[in-house]
């Protein structure tokens, strides 16, 4: 007994020891970790004199006023949660608008595919021919983005920041899932495949419309 007792206590005493020990050696790391933290607070930073030298300089209009107006006025919204005026009508068009433009775009989408080329699955189905035509015309993936649209719809809808992001998940699902289709694709009408992908560039969004936003616009120009 006496002797179960003494090693008890030592196997007590060496567990204590290695706790010790371990706890040393996280603090230890835990300040090297912490001295390598070089923070110098700039205190010209808060100059505001500075700040406002430079608030007024450059030309009016030609400093990109339109991009800190706008980035305002979207924060001034997030903050206040809505847009004044016409959040309504907004609310309308970005709500069942989406909603009932996505079904929309998924019906038409698969009358244009024909039903013998439906498929859930990304190869396409032995026999399927190359659909250029309608929707596909304008972007390759149209029901993935009548899909898209009408939940992203649906969200608005119902206000839900839930749905609104598991729509953001599906985008990007569909957006891995579509260029393993495109690879099938390609295997399937090769060269035929390569050129359609080369004139219709949008996978969800329609082209026509695209070509029209200022950005896409400019980059167009700069292909030229």
């Amino acid at each position: 007994m006496a002797n179960g007792d003494g090693d008890s206590d030592t196997t007590s005493s060496n567990s204590n020891s290695a706790a010790g020990n371990t706890l040393a050696e996280l603090q230890s790391k835990v300040n090297d970790l912490v001295s390598n933290f070089d923070i110098d607070i700039n205190t010209d930073s808060f100059d505001l004199d500075a700040i406002k030298s430079n608030v007024f300089d450059g030309d009016l209009g030609n400093r990109g006023e339109i991009y800190a107006i706008s980035q305002l006025l979207i924060l001034g919204c997030i903050l206040g949660g809505g847009i004044p005026v016409i959040g309504n009508a907004v609310m309308i068009l970005l709500g069942p608008g989406l909603l009932l433009a996505g079904a929309g775009v998924m019906v038409v989408g698969s009358s244009n595919l024909g039903a013998n080329q439906l498929s859930p699955w990304p190869v396409p189905p032995s026999g399927a021919s190359l659909q250029t035509t309608g929707l596909y015309a304008e972007m390759r993936h149209p029901m993935y983005a009548g899909l898209l649209a009408a939940c992203a719809g649906l969200s608005i809808v119902s206000g839900s920041a839930t749905r609104l992001l598991l729509t953001a998940v599906l985008f990007y699902g569909l957006e891995i899932k579509s260029s393993y289709e495109e690879e099938q694709l390609l295997d399937a009408f090769g060269g035929d495949y390569a050129m359609y992908q080369s004139t219709v560039t949008s996978k969800f969004f329609p082209e026509s419309i695209a070509n029209e936003l200022p950005w896409m616009k400019k980059e167009l120009k700069q292909l030229e």
